[in-house]
Formats: C-alpha cells, sequence, structure tokens
C-alpha cells in the first residue's frame, strides 16, 4: 500500500523476466485471504475458496486447489512466489476445463493476464486488453 512505482520501471529496475500487476491476485472479494509468499517468505496465510498458483526456486509451477494449501509443505517444496488467483484453465491433463474455481467478478469482461508453464524456467505470459 502506498507504493506509486509503475510496474514498467520497477520491472526495468530489476530486470525482471516477468512482471504482472493484478489487483485481485491477493485482495479476493477485499477478504484478506488466501497465501502470499514472497522471495520464499509467508507474508499472509489465511484460508481461502480459490486456487492458488506457487512458483517454486527450481523454477517448477502449479496450482494448488484451496484444500490443498499447506504452508510448511509448500516452503519445504522451495515455494518462492505464490499468486491467489484463478482460475486455471487446464486440467490436469492439459484440457480446457468446463468448470472454473472462482467468483463472479472475474467471470466479467476485464483486462486478463494468462501464465502458461511449459516445464520449469520456461513461462509464457500472455496479456490482453
Amino acid at each position: 500500500m502506498g507504493y506509486t512505482e509503475k510496474l514498467s520501471d520497477m520491472s526495468d529496475r530489476i530486470r525482471s523476466v516477468l512482471a504482472v500487476n493484478g489487483d485481485s491476485y491477493n485482495n479476493n472479494r477485499h477478504k484478506n485471504n488466501g497465501t502470499i509468499i514472497r522471495n520464499g517468505i509467508i507474508y499472509r496465510s489465511a484460508p481461502t475458496n480459490v486456487e492458488t498458483c506457487v512458483l517454486n526456486r527450481d523454477g517448477t509451477m502449479k496450482i494448488y486447489a484451496p484444500d490443498e494449501i499447506n504452508e510448511q509443505v509448500l516452503i519445504d517444496s522451495g515455494a518462492y512466489q505464490s499468486w491467489v488467483f484463478g482460475p486455471s484453465l487446464l486440467d490436469e491433463n492439459g484440457r480446457a476445463k468446463t468448470h472454473y474455481l472462482t467468483w463472479d467478478y472475474i467471470r466479467e469482461s476485464h483486462p486478463r493476464t494468462a501464465i502458461g508453464y511449459y516445464e520449469p524456467g520456461h513461462l509464457l505470459p500472455q496479456a490482453q486488453s
């Protein structure tokens, strides 16, 4: 709260590979819920009813359902960053889902960002306005 640096300036300054501005990812329906991990440190640990995406130190990425989140297991597994967001678009077999774990606001038309994960260290960000 209170930061005024533009995302593009921050991204340039730290030479980021991927930068995403997401207002809803950490404040689902204006409630402090979900697990937020930044640089391997848990900043918030609270229950959530949506999915959490975790990027591990080894470059692997995984999406967890709400009932799968265990903060100590995440840290022990090398969790480096997390985002409470969603919904994931593909099932465990890589097929398009027909049911999404999300709320009505997300179903509305807004600019969107998606992250495609191929293998450790290989991501494909896609923005849509």
